[in-house]
């Protein structure tokens, strides 16, 4: 244990860096929505483009914050189980001896 908390604190773990996989349902998304951009983009003047990318940069902002809630929220669900998981069992059946 000791050893995944000094890498965390000396940044060698970084769960928020990863690649996505070409060809999957994220990226088949991403293409669709960059597309979508594009065609947007075409339709608007400079200052619509302006207003789209400040919505734009607003709304990373707010996905960051659901991110960073959503990551704190399942890392303590599990932290929840582990420690549960260590408690007397308490269900209904019991078992059998031998």
């Amino acid at each position: 244990m000791r050893k995944t908390l000094e890498e965390l604190w000396h940044g060698n773990i970084t769960p928020q860096t990863k690649q996505f996989n070409r060809g999957t349902r994220y990226d088949e998304a991403l293409k669709r929505l960059c597309k979508n951009e594009e065609k947007l983009n075409a339709l608007l003047d400079d200052k619509e483009k302006e207003i789209f990318g400040k919505y734009k940069g607003h709304k990373d902002e707010l996905n960051q914050y659901t991110e960073e809630d959503v990551f704190i929220t399942g890392f303590r669900l599990g932290a929840r189980i582990i420690i549960e998981s260590f408690h007397e069992y308490d269900g209904f059946f019991s078992e059998i001896d031998a």
